[in-house]
């Protein structure tokens, strides 16, 4: 959900594609936009792969599809690229890919194919949402009204490591901060402002959560 420049933070609840439908129309709109100073580099990656004209390209967690025009580039008009957002487990992973395979090659019979993880790589599975009713939420809406004076934003995305292994372990976690988390190529920075209030809303929530009287 996207943050306007005069409002602070926001809740990042721990969703690793359980809602990722939703969660993706909600980013897509914007991601295009957001992620615009990377198409250079997107361009001299395209540029690298050993890619052939006439060559079917699968191109996996394609996002909003934007490698596509690049890839069409150098397939040419007998070739085809592919795109697909798996899912967020190994398995849906693994199933998605040999769909989306099968149709690909369904007239190719000539062609085999085999799916498996990367021998030795790491996979992270989703993890539930917690639900906003449950706490942490519960605290931490409630601090941000008493401080902002309405409900903080709440996205259901990709979280952080730690909240993911939180979750993994069966303890309620989230990801909360200031709402600034796009992707700047340089002179990143953050808001001050932004900053030390959700700072004050993380330790008034701690002390809420422990009954400490505020």
């Amino acid at each position: 959900m996207g943050e306007s420049p005069n409002s602070v933070p926001a809740v990042h609840a721990s969703a690793r594609g359980v809602a990722r439908q939703p969660a993706y129309r909600e980013h897509a709109r914007s991601y295009d936009e957001r992620t615009r100073a990377f198409q250079d580099y997107r361009r001299s990656v395209v540029e690298a792969l050993p890619v052939c004209p006439g060559q079917v390209v699968l191109d996996v967690g394609c996002g909003t599809g934007l490698c596509h025009g690049s890839l069409l580039d150098k397939v040419g008009p007998q070739g085809r690229v592919v795109g697909i957002v798996p899912g967020m487990t190994l398995a849906s992973v693994i199933s998605d890919i040999e769909q989306t395979a099968r149709s690909a090659f369904a007239s190719v019979n000539t062609i085999g194919f085999s799916v498996r993880q990367v021998p030795g790589s790491l996979f992270v599975n989703a993890t539930e949402p917690v639900p906003v009713d449950q706490e942490p939420c519960t605290s931490l809406r409630a601090v941000y009204r008493r401080l902002m004076g309405r409900e903080p934003g709440v996205n259901r995305k990709n979280a952080f490591n730690d909240t993911i292994r939180f979750r993994e372990a069966g303890i309620n976690a989230v990801t909360f901060g200031p709402g600034e988390d796009g992707w700047a190529v340089d002179n990143e920075s953050i808001s001050i402002t932004k900053a030390v209030m959700a700072t004050r809303i993380y330790a008034l929530t701690i002390m809420q959560i422990l009954g400490v009287r505020t």
